[in-house]
Parts: structure tokens; sequence; C-alpha cells
């Protein structure tokens, strides 16, 4: 993901120079954040007053680009949107076998075995037709030709061939673009939602 760009304020800039007519050593609240003197800034002053001499002195900001690691606590300058689909490929939330749905079939049902798919990304070209599944893995892409998931534990194996003790579930098939699709925006300008969590 291309770094985001983030606003960054300025520090408050002082003066190490007391103002005119102040002692050598004035009250410590007259003292800025690292030890200079606030120039123009009275002892005691309304909160009206106060807000007014804040309007006059707005921060100070600037753009830079950082990487997200980097960019903890800080302020989004404009939207930050998805560079990918997330998840890139329809995937198996589930291991277990994949195979087609049928909503006509009656369970137990026992279907042949014609290949894996493992969440490496080293599979060999896998079709699976008509009476057929394949072992899957958790985060593997579903073969073409399946759109349901079976977890193991509802399954028995015996030899090339397995036996479903229920219908698979679509559901357990994670969609492409199912978290974010290319071009979405994952937070908006001015949110300080790069955090840790």
């Amino acid at each position: 993901m291309a770094a985001p760009k983030l606003a960054h304020q300025e520090p408050t800039k002082t003066s190490n120079t007391p103002p005119p007519d102040s002692p050598d050593d004035p009250h410590p609240q007259a003292q800025g954040p690292h030890g200079g003197f606030m120039v123009d800034c009275p002892y005691f002053i309304t909160v009206e007053e106060a807000m007014a001499i804040c309007r006059k002195s707005p921060p100070q900001v600037e753009v830079e680009s950082l990487p997200i690691w980097e960019s903890t606590g800080r302020i989004l300058a404009e939207d930050l949107a998805s560079k990918v689909d997330d998840p890139p490929f329809d995937n198996s939330s589930m291991d277990g076998f994949a195979c087609r749905f049928d909503s006509d079939a009656t369970y137990p049902l026992t279907l042949t075995i014609v290949g894996m798919q493992a969440a490496t990304g080293a599979n060999k070209p896998l079709t699976v037709g008509y009476g057929q599944a394949a072992r899957i893995m958790t985060g593997a892409p579903m073969p073409p030709g399946t759109d349901a998931i079976l977890p193991i534990e509802q399954c028995q194996v015996d030899q090339d061939n397995v036996t479903l003790f229920e219908a698979p579930k679509p559901h357990f098939v994670r969609r492409q673009g199912k978290t974010s699709n290319t071009g979405t925006s994952l937070s908006s300008k001015g949110n300080n939602s790069l955090h840790r969590g």
C-alpha cells in the first residue's frame, strides 16, 4: 500500500527574549512550553480573549508522506483508498471439501476427490465437475466449478472418495472484495484512524 499523506502540525513558536517591560524572572505561567516567553500574552485574560488570540495564530499544518507503519496517531490529509481487493480472490474459510452446491441432493452424499487446493499459491490447475469434490485448506482459492464448502468434521474420507454428511455451505466461501474493493475508501480525510489495535 502506498504511503498515506498525513497532516503535520508545527510546535508553537516562542521567544527566548523576555517581552518589553518584563522582569528577568517572569512568572512561570508566562513561559512557553520550551522555556521561552509567550509574546504579547498578558498574565490574566478572559476565555474569550484567549480564544481570540488562538484564532490569530492558527496551527501551521504541512502534508507529508509516511510509510503506513510510521503513521500511528497521525491525521489523514486525504482519503485513504484501498489499492487491492480484500480478499484478492474467492477462498475457503474452512478446512474441508469444496464442491458444487446442489439443492436437490440428499445426504449422506459420496463424491469423487479430484485434487487438493492449498493456501500456498502453488496449486495445479483444477476444475471440479458434477459429482466431484476437492480437498481444500483455509485461505486456499476456490477451484473453478465449486461454490460451497463442507468442513472436514462433517466428512468421511475413503481413499479417493469423500462422503458428505450434510449439505455444503456457500457461506463458508469468502468472496473476492468482501472486505474492501480496489478504490474503496478505507478512511476519510481528517480521521485519526491510524492507531494500534
